[in-house]
């Protein structure tokens, strides 16, 4: 290790405590290569207490290749599993799961962290990353006969532009000839008249198809061509706990089309919407 990494700031900060302090700003553009150099050295010596280079047959291309990436994730979490994980999970102050792991893996990549559009960027490419649960058709509500990805939400500058379809749905939730068939039916049901639940939206897609269906198909548009609009690409990470290829990357969606949102899965004021995402067939 060289002095100027030894008396560097960010590697006097992180090494004097017990567990990483790194903040969001360490993963930033600004001085990509140096930081990068060191959060790897880090991990390396003090999370994998390793002595070789576990980061020298990185990725340098110019985009995230799925293939790539799993590749050497898998390497990562063959040397010790847990701090695998830890990387999947490290979040610092505004990093979503995933992140981190695919920084470390790609010497291009910066991370965004709340600062710029993006979660991970490559120059002017820029990458939504989102930590998803699987499951396959029957599983878990899983109504479609595609594998689909689920339990996230598009965040803020995407739901802003789908708040207003939603907010339609909620008003027909709430209609009194669709109030009144919930009501009646044995499923367990949402408290809020602001949340819909997916219960309650299983019973609109199959009782009041003519209303909601359109609303649906809408939501799904205007959420693809947000996307879209802001030159974001959508990368799924494979949240499912006991998967062995938990972390790993799903599917990229380059770009994300209105067909691959099949569906709302829920709708809460305090995380969200969730939609359900077509994916390839190995989960």
């Amino acid at each position: 290790m060289s002095k100027k990494i030894r008396n560097s700031s960010l590697y006097l900060r992180a090494t004097g405590q017990r567990d990483f302090k790194l903040k969001d700003v360490d993963f930033g553009y600004r001085e990509l290569e140096g930081n990068k150099e060191i959060i790897r050295f880090l991990y390396q010596t003090i999370k994998y207490k390793e002595k070789k280079n576990l980061f020298e047959n990185n990725i340098n291309s110019t985009d995230v290749d799925k293939k790539q990436i799993n590749t050497i994730a898998d390497r990562l979490k063959s040397f010790n599993p847990t701090v695998y994980r830890n990387i999947v999970e490290f979040k610092a102050q505004k990093l979503g799961p995933g992140e981190v792991l695919i920084y470390l893996i790609h010497d291009k990549v910066h991370l965004a962290g709340g600062t710029e559009s993006g979660d991970v960027r490559i120059g002017s490419s820029m990458y939504e990353v989102k930590a998803a649960k699987l499951y396959r058709p029957g599983e878990s509500g899983n109504t479609h006969k595609s594998n689909i990805a689920t339990n996230f939400t598009f965040g803020s500058g995407i739901e802003r532009k789908t708040d207003p379809i939603v907010d339609e749905i909620v008003k027909l939730k709430n209609r009194k000839d669709v109030k009144a068939g919930i009501g009646k039916q044995s499923f367990r049901k949402t408290a809020s008249t602001t949340n819909v639940g997916t219960n309650e939206l299983n019973y609109m897609r199959e009782n009041f198809a003519s209303d909601f269906m359109p609303l649906e198909e809408e939501y799904a548009k205007t959420a693809a061509d947000a996307l879209k609009a802001e030159n974001q690409k959508l990368i799924l990470i494979n949240n499912n706990d006991n998967s062995s290829r938990y972390g790993q990357i799903v599917d990229i969606k380059a770009p994300l089309k209105p067909s691959d949102i099949l569906s709302i899965r829920e709708h809460t004021t305090v995380q969200g919407t969730s939609p359900r995402i077509k994916i390839g067939a190995n989960i």
